[in-house]
């Protein structure tokens, strides 16, 4: 992503992140459920603030929107990570 990079390429890049997610989620089947769940729901607040962004929306305003779900993604990430002893 560029700062010329459009929010149809946002949504390509949401495509790809909800790819890595499904295998994310594949391989944590050993870890707390509740961790799991945690970043479940963090991953699924993350993806409904980017599908609510209108696509005249520049990426600044795009990335400004999302910010604390991406941020929320990122602190429950660490947080099964931690459990799985990941670095």
């Amino acid at each position: 992503m560029s700062p010329n990079s459009t929010v149809g390429d946002f949504r390509k890049a949401q495509e790809q992140v909800k790819t890595t997610f499904a295998n994310v989620k594949s391989s944590a089947k050993d870890v707390q459920n509740a961790k799991a769940e945690d970043l479940e729901r963090a991953y699924q607040s993350l993806d409904k603030a980017i599908t609510s962004i209108p696509n005249t929306a520049t990426l600044s305003q795009a990335k400004t929107s999302v910010a604390k779900e991406i941020a929320a993604v990122q602190a429950a990430q660490t947080q099964m990570s931690s459990g799985l002893n990941c670095r």
